[in-house]
């Protein structure tokens, strides 16, 4: 590993004490619902009193995403837009895994971020008129199939199963990678909530029956899973269509 390299990933785990320093002080309105006018005790201690581990868990993610972005993507400008849009994406993963709320400020940075993508990809003439309007298309797609997704899981669960948060960042996310990644990208995503789902699923049904607040706290949020996939997906992004591409080609 050169020097180079070496700063990359120094970087990058600066940049991830500095992301969860920032959480803790994210203004806390962004982390409360719509129609919440009163900031709670217990929210603003999930903000203040972050455990030192988040913060290792974040210099280590970063360096990691750094370091992957770096050897992975070959030109300046898109490797900054990842690393930015990389950091914004951590804090949506910290702040819903905190606090079930994907803040918008957050979601419209990455929303910029793309706006940047898709006019470096112009500049370069990757993107035409054509594959733009697929592309706008292909987020509010997207967009549609989360809403319908939390539509039906509401029906059957009885509660919300896919916030408006999710369904905003899954178009946002698409906007940033490629339409053609939308399908590999959500599948990425249900695949890695899966793998907490199901255990999540077999406690509720098969394990000791559970008053409401134990209930509650078995609400698993999507959009960490939704972010992870975004991020794996612009690094690793041609290996995941080939996979995806022979998943496909079972049926």
């Amino acid at each position: 590993m050169n020097v180079t390299n070496w700063a990359v990933y120094i970087t990058g785990a600066a940049a991830g004490l500095g992301l969860w320093q920032l959480f803790r002080n994210l203004p806390t309105v962004w982390l409360m619902e719509y129609g919440e006018s009163e900031v709670t005790p217990e929210l603003l201690s999930v903000q203040k009193n972050m455990r030192w581990q988040d913060g290792l868990l974040m210099m280590i993610l970063t360096a990691m995403s750094a370091g992957l972005g770096w050897q992975r993507l070959p030109h300046l400008p898109h490797f900054l837009i990842f690393a930015i849009s990389t950091s914004l994406l951590l804090l949506i993963i910290l702040a819903d895994w905190k606090t079930m709320i994907i803040p918008d400020p957050l979601t419209g940075g990455v929303l910029v971020l793309a706006g940047l993508a898709i006019l470096f990809a112009a500049l370069r003439g990757e993107m035409t008129w054509l594959t733009l309007l697929w592309q706008i298309g292909a987020g509010f797609a997207a967009a549609g199939l989360f809403l319908l997704i939390g539509w039906i899981g509401e029906k059957l669960a009885g509660q919300e199963a896919m916030g408006m948060g999710d369904v905003k960042l899954i178009a946002v996310c698409v906007w940033l990678v490629d339409y053609r990644k939308a399908l590999p990208l959500i599948f990425l995503a249900f695949l890695s909530a899966s793998v907490l789902a199901f255990p999540m699923l077999i406690k509720k049904y098969f394990g000791k029956r559970a008053d409401d607040d134990q209930m509650s706290e078995n609400v698993l949020p999507f959009g960490p899973f939704i972010a992870v996939a975004t991020i794996f997906i612009q690094v690793i992004g041609p290996e995941l269509t080939q996979i995806w591409s022979a998943y496909i080609g079972l049926f």
